[in-house]
């Protein structure tokens, strides 16, 4: 199990989103259902308006449930790695150059995403309930 922060910073903080892209070579169009939206290869929240959201990441190598997600999501990879998508920095990435890269997750083909917001929810103008903290587990797919 390995843990660690990443910060995003949102360019246009009337729109804030964490995505995350998988295999490039399958669809990413995504269908937004809410404030969530979800792709063969690709998943996206968003987020209460504000300009850095500091997310957690947890990568597991046993499939398990969080009882309190609010997305649980498989999507397709390649090279065993997935991409945090937008501006981000982070001091433990894997990778200083593509702080965003999260490689070497120990399988291929698919990874399940679960997504929770331990600080709560917030309701936007729009009448979305939108997370106001992220934390994203990723494991590979349940059976």
């Amino acid at each position: 199990m390995t843990r660690f922060s990443l910060t995003i910073i949102h360019p246009y903080p009337d729109y804030p989103l964490f995505h995350v892209l998988g295999d490039r070579k399958v669809d990413r169009n995504l269908a937004w259902n809410g404030g969530t939206a979800a792709a063969e290869g690709a998943a996206c929240i968003a987020l209460a308006s504000q300009e850095k959201t500091e997310a957690v990441i947890e990568i597991s190598d046993e499939p398990r449930a969080l009882a309190d997600s609010f997305l649980r999501h498989t999507i397709a990879i390649s090279d065993s790695s997935i991409q945090i998508a937008g501006h981000v920095e982070s001091k433990e990435a894997r990778d200083p150059d593509n702080p965003g890269l999260i490689g070497d997750l120990g399988w291929s083909n698919k990874a399940t995403l679960q997504f929770r917001s331990p600080e709560g929810f917030a309701l936007s103008d729009d009448r979305l309930i939108l997370p106001t903290s992220i934390e994203l587990l990723i494991t590979p797919p349940f059976s």
